[in-house]
């Protein structure tokens, strides 16, 4: 599971461990199923908020595209109501 986060510690006990790791929240969606399914049903995890990263590049971008084809959209439809009028 590709979830870019850190793996900052592991906590071995008998029957278990605890794995401590740093992941963007917009990578935890759905991260519930994937350890429950992974698991056979038996993981559980938690969260906490740590800090405010900047956005990965990637990320970055995809968001600056959906701004500017929200922009494109806006501007025909202000120039299919102006025809209108």
């Amino acid at each position: 599971i590709k979830r870019f986060g850190i793996v900052s510690g592991i906590e071995p006990r008998e029957d278990w461990f605890t794995m401590l790791a740093e992941i963007p929240l917009n990578d935890m969606f759905g991260f519930s199923t994937d350890i429950r399914s992974h698991t056979q049903g038996k993981g559980e995890f938690s969260m906490e908020y740590v800090r405010y990263c900047p956005v990965r590049a990637d990320m970055s971008n995809k968001i600056i595209q959906q701004y500017q084809q929200s922009l494109d959209q806006s501007q025909q439809q202000q120039q299919q109501q102006r025809r209108k009028n």
